[in-house]
């Protein structure tokens, strides 16, 4: 059965409600050429007092408001298509969680939006051992005082990280046409984790390995339109480890959008 939200969740709560000072909601004016999206500031940033949203989603801003991604949101097509731009001046010495309440309540009194919550069955992916066995490098042990300083590595001419072998992470990065996952030291979980990013599906961690590794993943991106032969998919990319990506269904947290206004309410 369907769970709806209490009030105080997708709507303003009555009382005591967060919400920001002044806050600007436009629908964004479609522009020529490259479209750059953004959001930025807000508490931990380099902007606490401020919050802004360039060309963004109502998708991207629900994901955002609860901290979800975007397979565990259902709602009509135009999430993904109709953007927007917000400015909104943020309370000094609010907190991170207090933040994103504050941007649930915009979403409710600017866009109607209004959801319940109800487990349904999703796509997913289970990563599993290859019947070729494990080709994954096992990290060599670092003693104390050898790992590599906890800095952000140099780029090379097409964006990607130069991560330093001794460095403990885990790096995303796309450029020249591709996506490059890069972890050292980093455990299966890890890589299960990058790859549900990438993937924008729950993938669960069922190789059983309890070690760390060193790995590094090239490949297209997910959702591209032209296949390129010289660059793998991600399925291939991941047996070239050793591993493979079994589809799965499992039950999922879905927060399902009921009423959503393409116009946002006067500011």
């Amino acid at each position: 059965m369907p769970r709806f939200f209490p009030a105080c969740f997708l709507f303003v709560c009555a009382l005591h409600a967060q919400s920001f000072d002044v806050a600007t909601v436009k629908p964004a004016t479609p522009g020529q050429g490259r479209l750059i999206i953004s959001t930025r500031g807000g508490p931990g940033s380099s902007d606490p007092s401020h919050f802004y949203a360039q060309n963004s989603t109502l998708m991207s801003l629900i994901m955002m408001a609860y901290d979800v991604p975007s397979f565990r949101v259902a709602g009509p097509s135009w999430l993904t298509t109709e953007r927007f731009n917000i400015t909104a001046n943020v309370p000094v010495d609010i907190t991170r969680k207090q933040f994103l309440v504050m941007l649930q309540n915009l979403l409710a009194e600017r866009f109607r939006l209004a959801a319940h919550e109800e487990e349904r069955p999703v796509g997913a992916f289970g990563l599993v051992i290859d019947k070729a066995g494990l080709k994954m490098k096992e990290s060599a042990i670092v003693k104390p005082g050898q790992s590599g300083a906890a800095e952000s590595p140099g780029l090379d001419k097409d964006g990607i990280a130069i991560a330093p072998a001794s460095q403990k992470g885990l790096w995303m990065n796309f450029g020249g046409g591709r996506f490059v996952i890069q972890g050292h030291q980093e455990g299966s979980a890890d890589l299960a984790e990058a790859l549900s990013d990438r993937l924008d599906q729950p993938v669960a961690d069922e190789t059983g390995l309890s070690g760390r590794y060193d790995f590094r993943l090239e490949f297209a991106p997910p959702d591209a339109r032209e296949a390129d032969d010289s660059v793998p998919s991600i399925f291939t990319a991941v047996k070239q480890l050793g591993l493979r990506l079994e589809p799965r269904k499992v039950p999922a947290k879905m927060i399902v959008v009921d009423h959503a206004e393409k116009t946002p309410a006067a500011n």
